[in-house]
């Protein structure tokens, strides 16, 4: 599952990138993947990682928005 979550932070920060011109948005969304990927790779329990899964989903849905159908692309692109 870590691995997943992994890829899933990476498309997501690939397409916020992609949908904004705001060099502040993608700057914050490095950020995020930095915060995100340490809390996944430091988990130890899968309780962890589902909450941690749920924070990853809220950051999708934040503006600009990455889609489902976005993230999937990306991840079965690149082996997801």
């Amino acid at each position: 599952m870590k691995q997943f979550l992994n890829y899933k932070i990476y498309a997501i920060h690939t397409i916020k990138c992609w949908k904004t011109n705001d060099f502040d948005i993608a700057l914050n969304s490095f950020d995020k993947l930095g915060e995100l990927k340490g809390l996944v790779n430091d988990a130890v329990e899968e309780d962890g990682l589902i909450k941690i899964h749920k924070m990853i989903n809220e950051w999708a849905g934040s503006e600009p928005i990455a889609l489902d159908r976005e993230i999937q692309q990306i991840i079965g692109k690149h082996g997801g």
